[in-house]
């Protein structure tokens, strides 16, 4: 078997001695192959722990949302879903108000948040309160 008639291409480069039997294999091929490979399984390592980080800051928002619907006289509206709302919207206001003080719990800081959330909670049983009773 002689050597491809491709020798010296830069697509195809045979292995071995010139003229010898060898395999002739697709080496930038195979490397954008392995380099896209690579690729993707940094991409899909980094999403994962931006969506495993965004989860578990939800999970805490929450947390101390329905904390602090627990403080506050009356009862957050949508449940868990206001809860979390409540975390997310208290701790941007409490951290606008107060600064970013306090313990922080996958990037949530626990006192702002929690003052941010309690407030925002009286302000809409306040403002619930006040709707019903006008006709």
């Amino acid at each position: 078997m002689s050597a491809p008639s491709t020798r010296g291409s830069l697509i195809w480069c045979p292995i071995g001695r010139p003229g010898a039997r060898g395999y002739t294999v697709a080496v930038p091929l195979i490397a954008i192959a392995l380099l896209a490979l690579l690729l993707l399984a940094a991409a899909g390592i980094a999403l994962t722990f931006t969506l495993t980080h965004l989860v578990l800051t939800l999970a805490v928002a929450g947390l101390v949302g329905w904390l602090a619907d627990l403080a506050v006289p009356g009862q957050l509206p949508y449940g868990w879903l206001g809860a979390v709302v409540a975390g997310l919207i208290g701790g941007w206001l409490g951290a606008l108000v107060i600064g970013s003080v306090g313990p922080a719990i996958f990037g949530v800081h626990i006192l702002p948040t929690f003052l941010g959330a309690a407030v925002l909670a009286a302000g809409v049983e306040v403002a619930g309160k006040s709707a019903l009773r006008r006709p």
